[in-house]
Formats: structure tokens, C-alpha cells, sequence
């Protein structure tokens, strides 16, 4: 099933970088960023350093790593309740 599909509100959608996918790279997260964002999240949190980079500055939650992101929001309580 697709994540549009799925019942509810407030979906997040959390996207990591996919590896070794060579010179087809930045093309490969550029499509995928284009497909998440037509899914019905009400948000995108990136994770690595490809999304960020074919992101066009949009309004995504990004971080640098899983471990970063696990810590900002789970010391965020205001993020908490936004995602």
C-alpha cells in the first residue's frame, strides 16, 4: 500500500540516504524527494547528506545523521507535537 493510502492525519515521512547508487545519485534522491512530496505528509524529515542537497531549501526537518535527529527531537517537545 502506499504511504498516501494509509489512514490518518499528521503523517510524517523520514527519508535516509540511499547508498551506493554511484553517478545516479543526486538524480535517485531528486526523484524520490519529488515522489515524497506528493504523498500527503504534513512533514519530511531528511536524514544524510543527499537530500539536503537536492532539497531546494523546502520546508523539511534535516538532519546530518539518525542519531542527531533522535536527539533534537526527542529534547524538543514543541517539535514533538508539530511531527
Amino acid at each position: 500500500v502506499h504511504f498516501s493510502k494509509f489512514p490518518g492525519e499528521g503523517k510524517v515521512l523520514i527519508l535516509g540516504d540511499m547508498f551506493e547508487l554511484g553517478t545516479e545519485s543526486l538524480p535517485e534522491h531528486r526523484r524520490i524527494l519529488e515522489l515524497a512530496k506528493k504523498c500527503g505528509a504534513e512533514q519530511i524529515i531528511l536524514i544524510g547528506k543527499f537530500f539536503p542537497q537536492v532539497s531546494s531549501n523546502e520546508n523539511f526537518l534535516s538532519f546530518a545523521s539518525s542519531e542527531q535527529a533522535c536527539s533534537v527531537l526527542s529534547e524538543n517537545p514543541l517539535m514533538q507535537k508539530t511531527i
